[in-house]
């Protein structure tokens, strides 16, 4: 098992978590661009099987108008490390923010294709921009000891975002408009942009820029009656420019904490929840005899359990730590992706009740939610070094939204050539190599300050192989 040098202890769980209310309270504020992203992923999902009726979409409009988003979101983390980079954390958040006013405002009027692709195309942006500023200033705002927790925090109100965006869908089927259900969102944009006035910028950032006063005042407002000197110390060893350390950030071990990261991006969106997810109601109908209603409460029941999961989530990633989780969490959806694979073969699915093809959905939303929708938001936002964490996590996230515009861009015509047999299974290989992956080459970082897991790279120690515990 891989592990990383733990420092002595900063923080003691058993004090009074008073002092860790403004750290919660940051969190929960910052948490709203989660639920923005889940809620605008998963609405087209439900809103797109009213959308075939209303526009007469073939197989190939349905997938661009999904991944129009999801093609300008590579564009938006991008724009967001370089933002992150030169305006701060917040800042970053509040413009993703108003894109998302934006886009939600615009959907009102989309009652033609191309203006309903230039609303997802926009949207897209603000995906992209808060899937990189969201964890990175969870992550530098909160305590080594609760850091995983905290961006779990993010991920259950993301899950809140899918859960109730199924929710609105359901309502769809009935009275409310789709054009309702997508500017819905102007609501916790507009509350993201406000409440983020009132925030602290992230410590990291203003060390780095030389607003050391600043930082101290906001890591002292932040950790309350904690003792701050060690992470002032940590911030001022790691901002001050080291040639020695300069000339490591091109070693070849931090080329392995990139690939950490990136593979991880990978596996996010190559193991097939997001994809599967977009598509849900559609692919039962394609599948069954089930009718828009029907697809939708399936989805929402999913939704439901991808929440609760991630509660779970929140509350054992910072005792079991992130190899567990990711490893179990793996697990779990190889094995819904193998059976999913048999069941849905034409000859053995007349044989089966939907209900069951649904639960085994919930138990590989489950185990994606667990383990890589979890585990894997914090390891990219953990692992890179201060001086190039900015870059280091937008392109990651680049690649991840990559990997998911291409996955769902095709999903379906894969789906139609291939069947969905040979699909599930493709999915499960992929499972298979990273559970391969993070057992070898994942190190542990749960309860270890950011500076530590810096230094641990920098030092270029003998990363990737098995560790004996």
């Amino acid at each position: 098992m891989l592990t990383l040098p733990r420092k002595k202890k900063i923080f003691n769980m058993s004090r009074s978590q008073d002092q860790y209310s403004s750290i919660y309270y940051s969190t929960l504020i910052a948490s709203i661009g989660g639920f923005l992203i889940g809620y605008c992923t998963a609405i087209i999902a439900g809103v797109l099987l009213f959308l075939d009726n209303w526009f007469e979409l073939s197989v190939s409009q349905q997938e661009i108008i999904v991944s129009s988003a999801i093609g300008m979101a590579i564009i938006g983390s991008l724009i967001a490390g370089i933002l992150s980079s030169v305006v701060g954390r917040k800042k970053t958040i509040m413009v993703a923010a108003v894109f998302f006013a934006v886009s939600s405002l615009t959907s009102l009027f989309s009652y033609n294709y191309p203006m309903l692709i230039l609303t997802r195309a926009i949207m897209g942006l603000g995906m992209g921009m808060l899937s990189v500023s969201v964890p990175f200033y969870i992550c530098e705002i909160v305590p080594a000891n609760i850091r995983g927790s905290c961006i779990c925090v993010m991920i259950l109100v993301l899950n809140l975002g899918y859960l109730l965006a199924y929710l609105i869908n359901r309502s769809v089927s009935f009275t409310l408009g789709w054009e309702f259900a997508l500017s819905a969102a102007f609501v916790p944009a507009l509350g993201l942009f406000i409440g983020m006035c009132y925030m602290p910028e992230t410590p990291q950032w203003l060390y780095s820029k030389n607003r050391k006063e600043e930082a101290i005042k906001v890591l002292q407002r932040l950790r309350r009656f904690l003792d701050v000197d060690y992470e002032i110390d940590m911030m001022e060893s790691s901002s001050q420019f080291n040639p020695e350390s300069q000339s490591k950030l091109f070693g070849k071990g931090v080329f392995k904490a990139i690939t950490v990261g990136t593979v991880i991006a990978i596996l996010m969106e190559a193991t097939g929840w997001h994809a599967i997810f977009y598509y849900f109601p559609l692919l039962l109908q394609k599948d069954s005899l089930w009718n828009a209603k029907s697809a939708i409460d399936a989805g929402a029941f999913i939704g439901l359990v991808a929440f609760a999961a991630s509660f779970s989530a929140m509350l054992l990633v910072d005792k079991l730590g992130r190899r567990k989780l990711l490893m179990w969490g793996l697990s779990i959806m190889c094995a819904c992706l193998i059976l999913l694979g048999f069941l849905s073969h034409g000859i053995v699915y007349r044989h089966i009740n939907d209900n069951v093809i649904v639960l085994i959905f919930c138990a590989f939303a489950a185990g994606f939610v667990f383990g890589l929708g979890s585990v894997g938001w914090l390891i990219i936002a953990e692992i890179f070094p201060l001086k190039i964490r900015s870059i280091s996590i937008s392109g990651v996230i680049a690649i991840k939204w990559f990997v998911s515009y291409v996955s769902v861009r095709y999903l379906l015509t894969q789906y139609q050539f291939m069947g969905s047999s040979i699909t599930f299974w493709t999915f499960a290989l992929i499972s298979i190599l990273g559970i391969a992956f993070v057992y070898y080459f994942v190190p542990e970082t749960t309860g270890i300050s950011l500076e530590t897991i810096e230094e641990y790279w920098l030092e270029d120690k003998n990363h990737g192989i098995k560790i004996s515990e």
